[in-house]
């Protein structure tokens, strides 16, 4: 999203002790949600930093106390109120397959190895009957590390979030990989620790995915962000704003952008550009340097051009303010899994053009807002198109249905529910 900072507002609140939660083995004690986080949480934009943020927001609200382990190398003490305490050695960007001078499945073992040690040290440190442990991203070495750490029974409970697709779209067909065969040898020794562990998805296609390589449901759970602002029109603005929020990534379309600002500069459209041009690392800013001249070299006076990552406020009312944002994300990747600018996006009324053969466009037809291009020669024409054609007032009540469905405090809801149902 574009967010990685933290503000001292956020870090000035305490894990509570009100006695108004029922923990899931009874008694008025509130729970406790330990967060194993396997993400750089302090990098990538700050996807990880907002959604525990949010998911520990919530908890905290209800009287849970909330605690996140994450990488030995975070710099942030806390998330959303709760203490941040470092521990994982690999995270989840740390590849298996790029081993040069081990084969992969030697650098798989090793990785699965260490992290196995280093969850057993968060379970032995944690683990109570009124315990909820909660993984919210995992590759597949993490799921065998989790069945590795767990040779004793738990007192509490684990979930499991399968956030990531395994799968590869080859001419516009999903095919597995690799990391299907190994998420799958992973679940089938997951499915032995019995009810102590759910399987959660946050999106429909993901959930369809892993429910075929397990017999363990995969329990849908909503994406926790903020309540949404009530948008139910947008305003009039002089000119279309058109926005591309978080860091430059290709497989999330950055690649696109300098050639759709000249055709919709060149045809003369009342339209303006607001672009995210920053990059998470300076060897990444190596990387897409000649991306960022390009980018500049096609933006007008009246465009404006992000340099640095948003903080929070600041990225909502961004999001607020433009009519239209650009997703033209990589099916190969995308296909399944959810994107949270979608969610913002549509949250604060903002008309999406996506990608096609993505879960943002099962999406966008679903509810029927926004627009589905495919990511051919004729992209920035398509996307010139939709401009001159008009961007919707009205925002349809499916929208509205949509995101408050994905909220924190009905993921907290929903999530608690799937739990309870599982209690032993």
């Amino acid at each position: 999203m574009g967010i990685h900072l933290i503000s001292p507002a956020l870090v000035s609140i305490k894990p509570g002790k009100a006695g108004n939660a029922t923990g899931l083995a009874g008694g008025n004690v509130p729970s406790r949600l330990v967060i194993l986080d396997f993400t750089p949480i302090d990098q990538l934009g700050g996807h990880s930093y907002e959604y525990d943020r949010n998911v520990v927001t919530a908890f905290l609200a209800r009287g849970w106390e909330c605690v996140v382990y994450a990488h030995h190398a975070c710099r942030l003490k806390f998330v959303g109120g709760a203490e941040i305490r470092p521990l994982f050695t690999y995270i989840t960007t740390d590849t298996i397959v790029r081993a040069k001078l081990l084969r992969p499945f030697v650098k798989l073992f090793v990785h699965a190895t260490r992290t196995a040690k280093e969850i057993r040290y968060a379970v032995l440190a944690e683990d109570t009957p009124d315990t909820v442990f909660f993984a919210q991203t995992v590759e597949p070495y993490h799921v065998w590390a989790l069945y590795r750490a767990l040779s004793k029974p738990l007192c509490g409970k684990l979930v499991i979030m399968l956030r990531a697709t395994s799968l590869r779209t080859v001419r516009g067909n999903p095919r597995p990989t690799f990391r299907t065969a190994l998420y799958w040898f992973g679940l089938r020794r997951i499915r032995r620790l019995g009810a102590q562990v759910v399987l959660v998805a946050d999106s429909e296609l993901l959930q369809e995915e892993y429910q075929a390589l397990t017999a363990v449901p995969i329990n849908l759970v909503p994406h926790p962000n903020p309540a949404p602002v009530e948008t139910t029109t947008r305003g009039d603005n002089a000119s279309l704003c058109i926005t591309a929020v978080g860091r430059l990534a290709v497989d999330k379309g950055s690649q696109y952008l300098p050639q759709i600002m000249a055709i919709v500069h060149r045809k003369s459209l009342s339209a303006r550009f607001a672009i995210h041009i920053h990059t998470d690392s300076p060897e990444a800013s190596q990387v897409y340097g000649p991306l960022q001249a390009s980018i500049r070299a096609n933006a007008r006076t009246e465009d404006v051009l992000f340099e640095t990552p948003l903080g929070t406020e600041d990225y909502w009312r961004q999001l607020e303010a433009a009519d239209v944002v650009l997703l033209l994300y990589d099916p190969s990747r995308y296909r399944n899994q959810i994107s949270g600018v979608l969610m913002d996006a549509l949250a604060a009324g903002c008309f999406p053009i996506v990608s096609d053969d993505t879960w943002l466009a099962h999406v966008v037809r679903s509810i029927g807002f926004g627009a589905v291009v495919r990511l051919d020669s004729n992209l920035s024409e398509s996307v010139a198109a939709i401009l001159k054609a008009g961007i919707p007032k009205a925002i349809p009540e499916k929208v509205r249905s949509f995101v408050q469905f994905h909220t924190r405090d009905n993921f907290l809801a929903v999530l608690t529910s799937i739990l309870q149902r599982n209690a032993v």
